[in-house]
């Protein structure tokens, strides 16, 4: 199984309408691609990852296919009509890693330093992005689910720095953390 992951970056004043997006757009990508998309979340930024900080994406969804094949065969034949109606929603355009350290080693050192405050996480690695032949957008990211924001900033923080520093370990590129509400799931 694959997962497509859609996300909006977060600014001041922009247009974002959740509930459209939730019943209306996203029903829209499920009805056009079919059984292509086994089903689809949806997230809402609620705030980064230090306290008071404003979340990096205003919304995002994830879509879960069976491969990049069926993403681009259920996707593919209807892409200029599901990414005509983004205007309807949002004035915001969707936007190098070793995957074997990530997974294996850093992953787990987060949980470890997070304790009970992290309930568990997902990684995934990025195959392609949504039209076919086209390079996926995130090479990597990792889905961290705590029970609230202050758990996750109870349990992030005072490892940040730790955690932070071994990046360098397994990529030269900044990472970008949100924390988001799972609106359907």
């Amino acid at each position: 199984m694959i997962k497509v992951s859609v996300m909006y970056p977060n600014a001041p004043g922009v247009r974002f309408d959740h509930d459209y997006y939730r019943d209306i757009h996203m029903p829209l990508v499920k009805e056009r691609m079919g059984d292509k998309c086994k089903y689809y979340t949806i997230d809402k930024g609620l705030a980064g990852g230090e306290p008071g900080a404003p979340a990096t994406y205003v919304g995002m969804c994830h879509i879960f296919c069976d491969s990049v094949e069926a993403f681009q065969a259920g996707f593919g034949p209807h892409a200029k009509e599901i990414l005509a109606d983004i205007a309807n929603y949002t004035d915001q355009t969707p936007e190098s890693l070793d995957h074997d350290y990530y997974r294996d080693i850093h992953m787990p050192l987060v949980k470890e330093r997070m304790g009970d405050k992290c309930k568990y996480y997902t990684i995934d690695k990025g195959l392609a992005g949504g039209e076919p032949g086209a390079p996926a957008t995130y090479v990597g990211m990792c889905h961290i689910f705590c029970d609230s924001v202050e758990a996750f900033q109870a349990g992030f923080g005072p490892h940040a720095k730790e955690i932070l520093a071994d990046i360098a370990n397994y990529t030269d590129q900044t990472p970008v953390l949100q924390i988001s509400e799972v609106v359907v799931g």
